[in-house]
């Protein structure tokens, strides 16, 4: 899917809570793995460094990259991973398609799809993947495209998705386009579009007033299947937003309905329609969502003078319930963000909170581990981390000058030396 990673970056409050033990020495083993802009796991182990110039892998148990290829004055932005260990990356301004089978050294060449009409220009690769067959690939490209709005010459956006066979036999295959659709979710199995009422109109994350259609289309060997999945006659929308969390298995969105009107709105792909739902709005500048793996919505806001941090677990048939961590009231305690929110293996939630990694049970007390010790002078929390469920741990990225580490926490360490944190 397009978010490869698990975490969820947030702006909410936070810091360090009364009763929580101070700096202490840092977590043991702390494994770092040095200048990675982005980071994706690899089948087996191992990752795969995403960004700057350079595609590299590090093996598992490995302290040092292996540099698979690099376009100098080029940035490496689209990697996909098989589930043979084969790779497939995009750079920016190479006209190329990379793929690597994997164990061998060998590095093949696939062309990037051309346009679907010769007036989008500005075509890019927005997303890559494997498809299940092992033979090809799904890519999907996006552009833009001129029209006349009355005397005016406008632009609105093109998406195309196409089958490449990895062989190179055959040409690039168009499976579908959108034309004036803001994509909301890409994979390799399923796309979902916002589609404006008006061609060419402002279209974004804040606005699209009016939405016309909510429209998916599902991508299987069998053909391509378009679906509506909501509708302006059904109802009136003026935006509509992905809730992160969502996957192929299970979709959720918020539906603004105009004014202090919204709801929620969920799929799961098959369907040939999605359910609504009512959903109260708040005047709430922080408040962010998550989707979570049984289904319940996790909404986190900000209250008690933006020092609290609220979770409320909205079941979709049932009652809320609600946890609220109590903030900080030392001095010298600046840091007040979420920087990163994630679901364990159990189905509990992980959450970065200040400079700590808090511990959320469905039911009982949170408790919260330092990690504080892991910054160094100069260095900041990066917004991006990374959860992996074998061994479980947490890769947290820190930034320092123009680049990027991640350092290893294990839940192990975590679960033993996490203390109990306030709750109202």
């Amino acid at each position: 899917m397009i978010w490869f990673t698990v975490a969820l970056v947030l702006a909410a409050a936070g810091a360090r809570g009364e009763g929580v033990e101070k700096r202490e020495r840092p977590p043991s083993p702390a494994e770092r793995i040095r200048d990675a802009s982005h980071l994706q796991p690899m089948p087996g182990g191992g990752w795969v460094s995403v960004g700057f110039s350079t595609l590299s892998v590090l093996p598992p148990g490995a302290r040092q990259w292996e540099k698979v290829h690099r376009i100098q004055g080029d940035s490496l932005y689209r990697v996909a991973v098989s589930d043979s260990g084969a790779l497939l990356a995009a750079w920016e301004k190479d006209p190329s398609l990379h793929y690597f089978p994997g164990k061998s050294k060998e590095h093949l060449t696939l062309p990037k799809p051309q346009p679907p009409a010769p007036e989008v220009f500005h075509f890019r690769v927005e997303f890559i993947g494997f498809l299940p067959n092992g033979r090809d690939v799904f890519v999907f490209m996006e552009g833009e495209a001129p029209h006349m709005n009355g005397p005016y010459r406008q632009h609105h956006p093109v998406g195309a998705a196409y089958r490449v066979a990895l062989d190179g036999t055959q040409p690039a295959e168009l499976l579908y386009t959108v034309d004036g659709g803001r994509d909301l979710y890409v994979s390799e199995r399923l796309a979902v579009f916002m589609m404006p009422k008006r061609l060419g109109q402002t279209c974004e994350h804040r606005t699209c007033n009016p939405v016309d259609q909510l429209v998916a289309y599902e991508y299987s060997g069998r053909g391509v299947t378009r679906r509506t999945l909501l509708s302006s006659a059904e109802r009136a929308m003026s935006n509509v937003r992905l809730i992160w969390g969502s996957d192929d298995q299970h979709l959720m969105f918020e539906v603004h309905l105009g004014g202090q009107e919204r709801g929620m709105f969920a799929w799961r792909p098959g369907e040939a329609k999605g359910a609504f739902r009512p959903f109260p709005k708040e005047n709430y500048s922080t408040e962010q969502f998550r989707l979570l793996k049984n289904g319940d919505l996790l909404e986190v806001v900000r209250t008690h003078d933006y020092q609290d941090l609220e979770l409320r677990r909205h079941p979709w048939a049932g009652d809320v319930r609600v946890t609220t961590l109590q903030g900080t009231k030392e001095k010298g305690s600046w840091d007040h963000n979420v920087h990163a929110l994630g679901v364990r293996e159990n189905g509990s939630l992980w959450l970065h909170w200040g400079d700590f990694l808090m511990l959320i049970p469905p039911k009982g007390t949170p408790r919260a581990y330092n990690l504080e010790p892991l910054l160094t002078r100069r260095t900041e929390w990066a917004d991006a981390e990374l959860y992996t469920a074998k061994p479980e741990t947490l890769w947290v990225g820190i930034d320092h000058g123009g680049s990027r580490d991640f350092v290893r926490v294990s839940f192990d360490e975590v679960e033993r030396k996490a203390k109990p944190w306030p709750t109202r």
